[in-house]
């Protein structure tokens, strides 16, 4: 990996070229924000000199994630399925790079704000 030397106001910039597939979109009623900002965060990546694949990923369309040449999975979903704990479930089984919290953190987060004490598999964020 290459390290471009920065100005002394600036951290190191990793130039070689990850490929970050932003997932986005989602079964939400939160889906069109999702959208907005996973092309936002998509956007930001590819300036910063990032390869970027922006995705628009439901529980039904999973091909994404077998793709070898991604090196991480930037997860930009709101509510149910992107932040309930499932999809970081499905890509910690198949030993995949992602941001956000794990499965087990994001069930008993959304379990909090849904006051249910119910992180299972049908919960809602």
């Amino acid at each position: 990996m290459d390290v471009k030397k920065s100005m002394p106001h600036e951290s190191a910039l990793i130039t070689s070229r990850l490929k970050v597939a932003v997932l986005m979109g989602g079964v939400s009623s939160e889906r069109e924000i999702s959208i907005r900002s996973g092309t936002y965060v998509g956007q930001a990546l590819e300036q910063a000199g990032f390869n970027v694949a922006a995705v628009d990923i439901d529980p039904e369309n999973l091909n994404i994630l077998d793709d070898k040449s991604i090196d991480v999975f930037f997860i930009a979903l709101h509510g149910g399925f992107g932040e309930d704990g499932r999809l970081q479930e499905i890509l910690e089984s198949k030993g995949l790079v992602y941001t956000v919290s794990g499965s087990a953190g994001s069930r008993i987060r959304v379990a909090r704000i849904d006051g249910n004490g119910d992180a299972g598999p049908d919960a809602q964020g």
